[in-house]
């Protein structure tokens, strides 16, 4: 008795390898999607986890979140040495390590800011001037001083380090600070400790929709003299801070 053979021509096997690369065609961009959404999703998270540590702090600090210097004598804010002016991974260092001591949730996956994450090597003692806490290259978010636990819960407060900070710009290269989400998206969290991911204008490379004044940037102070009694980020006080 004969064994049956199967013969496969070469047709069939062009036509095999055809198929096996448009199914792996279909397949990556759905792998690269699902992997964004899940880095913006643990990005959202951070970012509440970080407010929730600044309105912690608050309680301890008249209400106020990160904003002065330390005093290097008691170690405690003074505003007699003035506001934090440099970059946002001074004010957050603030929080460790009474209310932080995991420097990886200021950290986001792909972010050019934080290109090899976070050690998790704190000052201990605190320092005044931050050397091992959240130094450069341990902090992708940036920071808006100035603000309360009484301020406007609607006030933005943290958000996506920017690619122009002049404009609170984002970029569409991901390989350039600013736009680890390519120019589409930016993650902002709120003084009522809330976060969302919010759409990135393309011709204007910012969030808008500043409530008191729509076509102006979130993060600008655009309709401080509304004169309708509301105002937004109400005074020059509330400049924000990029990571470093």
């Amino acid at each position: 008795m004969e064994n049956s053979q199967t013969n496969v021509t070469l047709a069939e096997v062009l036509v095999g390898i055809l198929l096996a690369v448009v199914l792996a065609g279909m397949t990556i961009p759905l792998f690269t999607t699902t992997a964004i959404k899940g880095r913006a999703t643990q990005a959202l998270s951070d970012v509440k986890q970080i407010i929730l540590a600044c309105q912690l702090y608050a309680s301890d600090h008249d209400s106020d979140y990160p904003t002065n210097q330390l005093d290097p004598k008691t170690l405690q804010p003074s505003k007699t040495l003035g506001p934090i002016t440099d970059y946002s991974n001074t004010a957050f260092a603030q929080l460790f390590p009474d209310y932080l001591t995991n420097e990886t949730i200021f950290c986001v996956q792909g972010s050019a800011y934080t290109p090899t994450g976070a050690d998790n090597v704190i000052d201990v003692p605190v320092a005044p001037t931050p050397v091992n806490t959240l130094k450069q290259g341990e902090n992708t978010f940036s920071y808006c001083l100035g603000l309360k636990e009484t301020s406007d819960a609607r006030f933005p407060l943290v958000a996506d380090g920017f690619a122009d900070l002049a404009h609170w710009t984002y970029v569409k290269d991901k390989t350039v600070k600013g736009g680890v989400w390519e120019g589409k998206n930016a993650i902002v969290g709120f003084v009522d400790g809330s976060a969302s991911n919010q759409k990135v204008d393309p011709r204007t490379m910012t969030v808008m929709g500043n409530p008191v004044s729509p076509s102006s940037s979130y993060f600008s102070t655009a309709g401080v003299a509304a004169g309708n009694g509301e105002q937004w980020l109400a005074s020059p006080k509330n400049q924000w801070l990029n990571p470093r």
